[in-house]
């Protein structure tokens, strides 16, 4: 039964574990509202408390800019 059980089981697991993170990334893609969110989100980065997924956010709202496509409001000027 439990063998059976492991089977079916390990299967499920990981393509959830798989399936998660790329539902976390995309959802937290979204642009800045306000330089006030980019200001405290940058303290974040800046002083290690950001979790991963608020850095990869900054990350990606700033390779936009490197690689000179249009920034978000957030990051004009």
């Amino acid at each position: 039964m439990t063998r059976s059980l492991y089977r079916l089981a390990t299967p499920a697991l990981l393509a959830m574990a798989l399936a998660l993170p790329l539902a976390a990334v995309a959802a937290d893609d979204a642009p800045y509202k306000d330089k006030a969110e980019l200001q405290a989100e940058l303290t974040k980065v800046l002083t290690c408390q950001a979790t991963r997924a608020e850095y990869m956010r900054f990350a990606s709202a700033l390779t936009d800019v490197y690689y000179d496509k249009p920034a978000q409001p957030a990051l004009a000027g």
